[in-house]
């Protein structure tokens, strides 16, 4: 297998032996950021920086400006191939001047902020229901139903996170869209922060839907090839803030898409 890092080869080797002696820094990094039940509790390991752009790859070792262990040299000069064992091999000037890269502790780790789950309900929903009508004959009268969304009751609390497992085609999004009243052919409760959104009117829904967000599965039909990056992102900020100024809306969409990398 071979390590990649920013289009350019860090490590390759056999499976196993990449797995048991870790050469590269960006691997022992990377596999350390894969997260673990025993660190249950800690922040996730993460790798300080950014990728490099695609068109800024200049000399010297990509990985430089995000590695503890670099010296002057990996930022000036392309990383040779070093031999760690047979069919084992690392592109690294660590092994040049015989220091090799560093075990990854975990003593510094950061505990992570303890998670309180609030008894007081977010979102709480009853006898949802979503049909479809099956139209048949000249008239187009009703013979049945499509029942994507069955009668269904769950609860939220405020600090939670509730995961709706089920296979392809069970009514996971329709659920999804049922509850932004984002179809048509939908009956129950459903009660946002104790709003019934089974009851506002345009207006009201409009407002509220600014704390409610909704991430389409498919992005070849929810981005637009034509429009950039700011546009798709301010889009929401045009729709639920309209009085809000370009700059500050720019600033908004710069602090969002640095907060993501």
């Amino acid at each position: 297998i071979c390590i990649m890092y920013a289009g350019r080869i860090a490590e390759k080797g056999r499976r196993d032996s990449i797995l048991k002696n870790m050469a590269h820094p960006y691997t022992r990094h990377l596999m350390d950021s894969i997260p673990k039940i025993k660190d249950t509790g800690f922040l996730l390991n993460t790798i300080p920086g950014i990728v490099p752009s695609a068109t800024d790859y200049g000399a010297g070792c990509l990985f430089a400006e995000r590695c503890s262990e670099a010296m002057d040299i990996c930022q000036k000069v392309d990383s040779p191939q070093y031999t760690i064992e047979p069919s084992h091999f690392a592109f690294c000037h660590l092994y040049e001047h015989g220091n090799l890269p560093k075990e990854i502790t975990k003593q510094n780790r950061i505990k992570s902020p303890k998670h309180v789950i609030e008894k007081e309900s977010i979102l709480s929903i009853k006898s949802l229901r979503t049909w479809f009508p099956i139209r048949k004959g000249v008239f187009l009268r009703i013979a049945n139903y499509v029942k994507a969304v069955d009668d269904v009751d769950l609860e939220i609390q405020k600090g939670s996170t509730l995961a709706l497992v089920g296979e392809s085609g069970c009514g996971k999004t329709t659920l999804g869209e049922s509850i932004l009243r984002l179809t048509k052919e939908t009956q129950g409760e459903v009660l946002f922060n104790g709003l019934n959104m089974m009851k506002l009117n345009s207006t009201k829904l409009k407002k509220i839907r600014n704390q409610m967000q909704i991430v389409f599965q498919d992005p070849m039909g929810s981005l637009s090839p034509r429009m950039t990056v700011e546009n798709i992102v301010g889009e929401g900020l045009e729709e639920h803030y309209k009085n809000i100024k370009r700059i500050e809306r720019r600033k908004k969409i710069e602090r969002v898409l640095n907060e993501v990398g």
